[in-house]
């Protein structure tokens, strides 16, 4: 199988880079065109000297980039380690694909706990919807019942966290 072949199977499937799980934006290059990025729908922000745009990417539908032909430097660059992995040839693109299959599933439980908790911020990142969860609990905002469901969120979040640092971000091994 090429590495074409690998990576379309595995990203279309996937998507855990684009959909907000993996990462809470994408810093844009002076290479990107940002006036045509703007064009095409990104909601491109400027703190500082970085320009970003906020994961989940606006442009992903059902695992697909309705911008792929012109998305933006870092997106073209990324190859998480597991699909770097499988094109080197030291995972099966099966094996890839369970793992895959696994990390959504962790997603969606973190997902789902998140709306038990009244969090339903879509249009957000889950670390920065885990952060805003964990703020109204520490003030005091959520009590009773609700504990308990904060308590397996952070259980799911955490075992959410160690697969994706094991199989997914740069720099980790798988």
């Amino acid at each position: 199988m090429t590495a074409d072949a690998i990576s379309q199977q595995l990203c279309v499937t996937c998507g855990l880079c684009c959909n907000g799980v993996i990462f809470r934006d994408v810093e844009l290059r002076a290479s990107d065109d940002l006036a045509r990025l703007k064009t095409l729908g990104l909601p491109i922000k400027k703190t500082g000297k970085k320009i970003r745009f906020a994961q989940p990417c606006a442009a992903l539908e059902c695992s697909l980039c309705k911008i792929y032909a012109e998305r933006p430097s870092y997106c073209r660059e990324f190859e998480c380690v597991l699909l770097r992995s499988t094109i080197e040839g030291n995972t099966e693109p099966a094996a890839a694909l369970r793992i895959i299959r696994t990390t959504q599933k962790r997603a969606a439980k973190v997902i789902r706990l998140l709306r038990e908790l009244g969090d339903e911020n879509e249009h957000l990142s889950l670390s920065k919807r885990f952060k805003q969860v964990t703020k109204q609990f520490d003030t005091g905002h959520l009590t009773g019942e609700s504990a308990g469901v904060y308590g397996d969120l952070t259980i799911a979040v955490h075992e959410l966290n160690l697969i994706l640092s094991s199989a997914f971000y740069p720099g980790s091994e798988s």
